[in-house]
């Protein structure tokens, strides 16, 4: 199983973090670089058991789909779930928390098991993913403080 969990520190109160990340699903791809089109199955506001699909870019102009279902939703503090997709089954989780001056305290974590033609070539493409989610994060940061 490959694990990845990233950290970021945004100046903004999860209120305004939170709303980019769970509250405008469809917007996604404005600040996330590797995401091609996100859609709340059958349409409404985010909650336990949504379902969600994202159209993932990999390399070489791919892209894969991955469904994902909500399993934990505690507005401004954590939002998490399970994932699919063709590269593999696992859990993904967002956590948020205040700290000093209004800053918010974001960490993003997921873990993925792929399948075992994958698992040969699992190093490298857990770095490819570590360093997709940095940057990720980053414009997530960008994205939020810009609108400040």
């Amino acid at each position: 199983m490959s694990r990845i969990r990233e950290a970021i520190d945004i100046a903004a109160p999860p209120e305004r973090v939170w709303a980019a990340v769970h509250g405008d699903i469809p917007n996604v791809p404005r600040w996330s670089r590797d995401v091609v089109r996100t859609e709340v199955v059958g349409g409404g506001p985010l909650r336990v058991g949504s379902e969600l699909r994202y159209v993932i870019r990999l390399p070489a102009h791919r892209t894969i789909e991955m469904q994902l279902t909500v399993s934990v939703y505690d507005p401004y503090e954590r939002c998490s779930g399970t994932l699919r997709s063709a590269v593999g089954n696992g859990t993904w989780d967002w956590r948020y928390r205040t700290i000093a001056g209004g800053v918010t305290h974001v960490v993003y974590e997921v873990a993925i098991k792929a399948p075992l033609a994958l698992r040969l070539a699992s190093p490298l493409l857990e770095r490819q993913a570590s360093s997709a989610t940095r940057k990720n994060l980053d414009a997530l940061k960008r994205y939020i403080e810009a609108r400040g």
